[in-house]
């Protein structure tokens, strides 16, 4: 059974500052090694679609040392993010993508202006979480409405737009 987290709030900020720093969270981050845009388009209702790869290095924890070895590996995760700015919306769908047998995680962000205060943010964060799960694919095939391809490896666009460090990952 997943775990799964939520959490609301607002940001004191405007939703046009909020989602400019969005694209730039990972900068100087000590465990993000590499991000690799995947594919960027804007669709026909004119919102773009920017997909990701996130290469992180780190340490394994303890508890998992016994099965995975105590060595420092990659991580990948895959980012999903949808911007609308003819509403003014934003949302942001990571998963990761390798050791999914061991743990599947997925969040799911979306960030709008705030009803009370135009010039504030609410943004809301939903964590989901399964360790060894047993049905992988039918987890990961799931979709939000607004993006097709959220956390889904399935994509058929995905083998002639990815980068060579992400299907090198999957052979």
């Amino acid at each position: 059974m997943p775990t799964t987290q939520e959490h609301q709030g607002v940001y004191p900020k405007s939703w046009s500052m909020v989602t400019a720093f969005l694209w730039d969270k990972y900068n100087g981050h000590a465990w993000v090694r590499d991000v690799d845009v995947i594919d960027r388009h804007i669709d026909v209702q004119g919102r773009l679609h920017s997909r990701r790869l996130l290469t992180l290095y780190s340490k394994t924890p303890f508890v998992l040392r016994p099965i995975l070895g105590a060595s420092v590996r990659p991580f990948y995760l895959l980012e999903d993010s949808v911007v609308d700015l003819e509403n003014r919306t934003m949302e942001v769908n990571v998963c990761n993508v390798n050791l999914r047998n061991i743990c599947f995680c997925k969040s799911e962000s979306s960030y709008t202006p705030d009803a009370d205060n135009p010039s504030y943010t609410r943004y809301g964060i939903m964590v989901q979480t399964r360790a060894f799960p047993k049905e992988i694919s039918s987890t990961s095939s799931s979709s939000s409405s607004s993006s097709s391809s959220s956390c889904s490896l399935q994509n058929p666009d995905m083998a002639e737009n990815s980068s060579p460090r992400f299907q090198a990952i999957h052979r």
